[in-house]
């Protein structure tokens, strides 16, 4: 990415005015185009001329698919990833003795359903432990049988910014009859997330993160011959085909061919329309893009702090980097305390800082972070 496109990027994130935002992972400021889309939607709702939305909405699904490689009838709206991995969990042909299978570095939004199943004698959740922030995929291969209804994973952890081989896992997965289940809130908008090439069955994320959105925004992409074959109970009105959906018929229920049986009622649909301004600019650039450049960029954090003699929990091997870089520092709460007062926005993850700087970040934000650090440690 050219310095001049760079330059051009952070006019449209106020933002870096005032910060050193590195906090990608966690919650993500607003672009120019996101907020003159709530403005629109907000003028157009006092006048209540809302009809053109629904027609709009759409396109949001249309951008998500180019940019994890579907087609648009594969992508569902959901809240967030909790609610996506639920709808699925429900929908899963659990037999007697199935189990899923998870890793110990999980947010718990991958984790938290399994373990509720499980609670209720429905399954048996089992855990990959990672090895040194890592997770092997032979590792995972040994917890995998032919009773194991989905591998649930992060293709990013959240913590220690490790990536995920998604297609080997798929692989694995597959080979003994089960689903792949990928939570890519770390990994869709940041990284090339490609469903086609890695085989995956189910991918959810939510919007507010990597992919520049708003809160109570999310995605789902079910694979077109999985969508048809499972049913999920966490349904509603908007779970239906479009024609029928319209009739508001309560006394039966036939699920939508797509992916959109996985939806359930109204959605934050202003939420939608501006975070469809936000999926406009990442597709413009394109995953490719994007996810070299926040590489050159961890790449060149890392480099600074290991001039720095700083230790990093992040994995260093290339194949396995992500937009996340967590280092250890001493005095860990005093120096966040110390680094938020001056304008920086990290996040304490894993038992370091974690910093996730996005395509618009720069080498010169990372200058000034590195000789802040200097400074603290």
């Amino acid at each position: 990415m050219s310095s001049r496109e760079v330059k051009n990027l952070r006019r449209q994130f106020p933002i870096v005015k005032n910060k050193v935002f590195m906090n990608h992972a966690a919650f993500s400021p607003p672009c120019g185009a996101v907020k003159r889309a709530y403005q629109r939607c907000l003028r157009e709702w006092d006048s209540m001329d809302t009809r053109r939305w629904f027609d709009e909405v759409a396109e949001a699904k249309k951008l998500f698919s180019r940019l994890v490689n579907c087609t648009a009838d594969e992508v569902a709206f959901t809240p967030n990833t909790s609610t996506g991995i639920s709808s699925i969990a429900t929908a899963l042909p659990h037999r007697e003795g199935s189990n899923v299978v998870v890793t110990d570095l999980e947010y718990p939004a991958v984790t938290y359903t399994w373990l509720a199943l499980q609670r209720k004698g429905k399954l048996e959740v089992r855990f990959v432990r990672n090895r040194g922030g890592c997770i092997v995929p032979s590792d995972v291969e040994k917890n995998v049988d032919d009773r194991t209804v989905a591998v649930s994973i992060s293709e990013v952890e959240f913590g220690t910014g490790f990536r995920n081989d998604m297609k080997a896992l798929s692989e694995i997965a597959h080979k003994h009859g089960a689903y792949i289940i990928n939570d890519a809130i770390q990994s869709a908008g940041a990284m090339n997330v490609d469903v086609r090439h890695q085989d995956i069955d189910f991918l959810v994320a939510g919007g507010f993160k990597w992919l520049l959105g708003p809160l109570g925004t999310g995605y789902m992409y079910a694979r077109k011959e999985v969508a048809a074959e499972l049913e999920t109970t966490i349904v509603g009105a908007s779970s239906v085909d479009p024609e029928r959906e319209r009739l508001y018929i309560g006394t039966e229920y036939i699920p939508a061919s797509s992916a959109k049986r996985f939806e359930t009622g109204s959605y934050n649909m202003i939420g939608y329309l501006a975070g469809k301004e936000a999926l406009r600019l990442l597709t413009d650039f394109g995953a490719p893009k994007i996810e070299r450049r926040i590489l050159c960029l961890t790449d060149y954090l890392i480099d600074k702090l290991q001039r720095m003699n700083v230790s990093i929990i992040t994995p260093l091997e290339r194949e396995s980097r992500s937009g996340i870089v967590t280092f250890k520092v001493r005095r860990l709460q005093q120096v966040l305390k110390k680094l938020t007062a001056r304008n920086f926005v990290l996040a304490p993850r894993a038992g370091g800082l974690r910093a996730s700087p996005h395509f618009y970040n720069t080498e010169k934000e990372i200058d000034k972070l590195a000789n802040e650090l200097s400074r603290l440690i």
